[in-house]
């Protein structure tokens, strides 16, 4: 019913009952409530990420269950219904940042697993996850809207109305990777490189001493792009996972109207956007001797 793993200081628990799109019944209530307090208690459990497996995040709860439910007296349901309490209570005041992973629909009670966590983030485009979404908020909860493709995310935080726009280094890897892919592949059909395989020079040659410096180029231009990027992005993983840094630095300032701070902190960060996007610059002339930082010879 449930599966909990421990990697790197982050605890993620799993909802496993995909052939009732993970919906909770008695028992997997109680393992929730078992699972939340050891994982509580547990100092090597840094933060904990709730997710579904299937295709649904939670459907609420059991109708099987709910059956049951009808014939059983007052006692009983009122104990049932203590428990669900408790367990959302839990997950509630765990001492530990909480992360609703929502990737598919979310109904009925499951919507509460989502609210009782620090932070949602789910799809922005995904059927079945607006009362998610408008449940977290207004438990006062902060929302992550990933797009489709995966890169832009927009936290939005109903207490302090703060807009961050946070990026996932994963998909920004991803396309560097897709960009060396089809710069490498135009690269080693230019006519050199047929020149070089017909010298009988090795494919390890020409590959990395011709056609990977050439490929290069618009990797580093996209690189220096995403620096950007992840600089934002701080802000956020700063923020959940009790980091110190800029990130915390800034948006700390931004709450007590700390100007001076925010003016620091955007100057420093500014000029090493600007910094590094000078080094790309500099860094064509080395991929590509043809270029040069002041310019080629006159022309007779």
């Amino acid at each position: 019913m449930l599966n909990v793993d421990i990697l790197g200081g982050v605890a993620r628990v799993t909802l496993n009952r995909p052939e009732v799109r993970n919906a909770f019944d008695d028992a997997l209530i109680q393992q929730l409530q078992n699972s939340f307090e050891t994982l509580g208690k547990d100092p090597s459990v840094r933060a904990l990420v709730l997710a579904g497996n299937g295709p649904a995040f939670c459907a609420g709860a059991d109708l099987n269950w709910m059956k049951r439910m009808a014939g059983y007296g007052y006692d009983e349901n009122l104990a049932d219904a203590q428990a669900l309490a408790t367990m959302l209570a839990t997950l509630e005041r765990l001492p530990k940042p909480t992360i609703a992973r929502v990737h598919g629909p979310v109904f009925a009670g499951g919507t509460g697993l989502v609210a009782a966590c620090d932070i949602a983030v789910l799809p922005s485009r995904r059927e079945g996850l607006g009362v998610a979404a408008l449940e977290a908020m207004a438990a006062g909860r902060p929302v992550v809207a990933s797009d489709v493709g995966g890169l832009a995310e927009v936290v939005v935080d109903r207490k302090t109305g703060l807009l961050v726009r946070a990026e996932d280094p994963t998909a920004l890897a991803a396309v560097l990777m897709r960009q060396t892919r089809n710069s490498m592949i135009e690269v080693l059909s230019a006519d050199y490189v047929r020149t070089a395989y017909a010298k009988g020079l090795q494919t390890g040659i020409v590959v990395f001493r011709h056609a990977i410096r050439n490929g290069l180029i618009p990797v580093v231009t996209i690189f220096g792009l995403q620096l950007g990027a992840l600089i934002s992005g701080a802000v956020v993983t700063e923020q959940i996972f009790v980091v110190p840094g800029f990130g915390r630095l800034i948006l700390e300032a931004v709450f007590t109207r700390d100007y001076p701070i925010v003016q620091g902190v955007v100057l420093i960060t500014a000029s090493a956007y600007v910094l590094v996007n000078l080094l790309v610059d500099v860094s064509y002339s080395l991929l590509n001797p043809r270029i040069r930082i002041k310019g080629g010879r006159d022309a007779p």
